[in-house]
């Protein structure tokens, strides 16, 4: 909801304790509510990484810039679910080891299709267990890359910031096992 202050008028102040009014004078805002419906799609996708450490990046119809594989999470349908169905249509492959990384926000921008969409990610990182990819018709470029190859590659905002967490991520838990 978006509170608007339309204009302000100026009114008498009146005194309780003198019983008449002052000559200052305060002003009176009149607020107008704004209800804002935004159009939000709640999405599932992964920075999903091979045995040789590269990830997967991919161009589509519906994006203007390199993004990861993943799409809408359906009515009755946990996040992993869809998560492991949209990479299944997508890229024909199956995934493991999926570790969340991160929900967030992406209001709506020129990167997509459809610029009036907010989107609600949740963002995972998986391995996957097979690297040949047999691409549907969402999918116009693609390959696995190194994180130093993606990050020169353009990328939607949300997917750059999505990779630099697993980057954090993955060297926390490399940190973690020299530890142990």
């Amino acid at each position: 909801m978006l509170i608007k202050i339309n204009y302000y008028y100026l009114t008498p102040n009146y005194s309780p304790l003198l019983k008449t009014t002052c000559t200052t004078y305060t002003k009176v805002y009149i607020f107008r509510l704004t209800y804002i419906v935004m159009k939000i799609k709640k999405c599932a996708g992964a920075v999903i990484y091979n045995s040789e450490g590269k990830i997967f990046l991919m161009t589509s119809p519906k994006w203007n810039k390199y993004v990861i594989p993943g799409g809408k999470i359906e009515n009755g349908e946990t996040k992993i679910e869809a998560l492991k169905r949209e990479i299944k249509e997508e890229l024909g492959i199956e995934i493991t080891d999926i570790v969340k990384i991160s929900e967030s926000i992406k209001k709506p921008s020129p990167d997509f299709k459809d610029p009036t969409l907010t989107f609600h990610f949740v963002s995972f990182s998986a391995k996957a267990l097979q690297t040949k990819i047999i691409p549907n018709e969402e999918i116009s470029e693609y390959g696995w890359y190194t994180i130093e190859e993606a990050l020169k590659l353009p990328l939607v905002d949300s997917t750059e910031s999505l990779i630099k967490k697993y980057i954090e991520l993955k060297n926390h838990l490399i940190l973690d096992e020299v530890r142990d």
